[in-house]
């Protein structure tokens, strides 16, 4: 389930958007650019894409599998869904943003 996941999520953001455009960046690039400082140009963007396909689907996968084993009242399932999702995607995208800067060589990480 995570591959074919992964494979809609990458098709998704790469074939979304024909050419690269500096001014309309999607959501992600802009969440990494305001709390982290991370500027996307052109040159890893193609590359980010990959990085953000692959952080969605273990997001997802992840949320998935916990509410359907751990929960049995869908009330329940729909709260804790929506709150795992969330909390996931900041941390997920916390430690890329982390791991990003140290490679990039930037102090205050």
């Amino acid at each position: 389930m995570f591959i074919i996941l992964y494979i809609i999520n990458f098709i998704i953001l790469f074939f979304g958007k024909k050419k690269y455009n500096k001014r309309k960046n999607n959501s992600l690039g802009f969440y990494l650019n305001k709390l982290y400082d991370i500027n996307i140009s052109k040159s890893i963007y193609v590359k980010l894409i990959w990085l953000f396909a692959l952080i969605n689907s273990f997001v997802i996968d992840t949320s998935y599998i916990i509410i359907i084993y751990l929960l049995n009242n869908i009330v329940l399932r729909f709260i804790f869904g929506i709150i795992l999702i969330i909390l996931l995607t900041i941390i997920c995208y916390g430690i890329f943003a982390r791991i990003y800067l140290m490679k990039e060589g930037k102090k205050n990480v």
